[in-house]
């Protein structure tokens, strides 16, 4: 089998630069926790994640506990969306994730690590298997561990997608084993449970009501059985 670095060579090539930005703090009343905003656009790559990590330390020295993660991306890199959701997992802050847009594959993710996950009502969500690539000169072995890794991942994945949703890891195994892009509208998403509100979310005006996150919606998740 390939080394980490030559599977995340693989998995990370012709990855453009992005984007992530940290807004100002805005401060709320005094016996409210500081509020932050970031702000990821582009392909998830290596680059991001460890400027990820260096805004993610920064929210943790002013103790922030509400933070929002506003999301458009494509996707990307495996290996750094693991590790942006390693980082994600450590907080002990209240989680808003937002798509502004689209949030597809990797991207997808970690929208779905949010405690609360809003949709703007004309984005989108796209899930589907990992890709991987085999190098020519692995042997059969090798690449069969490649696989293995890969089905270890994809798994890992549907296992978020259930904890965020009514539906369960089997599910979204089933979904992925047809090896399609599967789009998800608001609508889909606020269905099965992976979107919990559909609607706008004005950071500005919350930092100047000096309130929790809200959000202009009528649609709320309606929590349903898993099956």
């Amino acid at each position: 089998m390939s080394d980490n670095e030559d599977d995340e060579e693989g998995l990370c090539e012709h990855i453009p630069p992005s984007k992530l930005e940290l807004t100002p703090e805005l401060v709320w009343k005094q016996d409210t926790p500081p509020f932050r905003e970031l702000s990821i656009s582009g392909d998830i790559c290596d680059g991001l994640a460890r400027q990820f990590e260096v805004e993610i330390r920064k929210l943790q020295q002013v103790g922030a506990e509400e933070i929002i993660l506003s999301i458009d991306s494509g996707g990307g890199c495996v290996f750094s969306c693991m590790r942006m959701m390693s980082l994600l997992e450590s907080l002990d802050a209240n989680i808003t994730t937002v798509c502004r847009g689209r949030a597809e594959s990797a991207a997808s993710i970690l929208f779905a690590c949010g405690d609360r996950r809003i949709m703007d009502p004309r984005s989108k969500i796209m899930i589907h298997n990992i890709h991987t690539s085999t190098k020519s000169q692995e042997t059969l072995p090798e690449t069969r561990l490649d696989l293995e890794e890969t089905e270890r991942i994809n798994r890992s994945f549907c296992d978020v997608y259930a904890r965020a949703s009514n539906k369960t890891r089997h599910y979204f195994i089933k979904v992925m084993e047809r090896n399609l892009d599967v789009i998800l509208t608001p609508e889909d998403a606020l269905e099965i449970g992976l979107a919990t509100e559909i609607g706008y979310v004005d950071v500005e005006l919350v930092a100047q009501l000096k309130t929790h996150v809200r959000v202009k919606s009528s649609k709320k998740i309606s929590r349903k059985r898993k099956r």
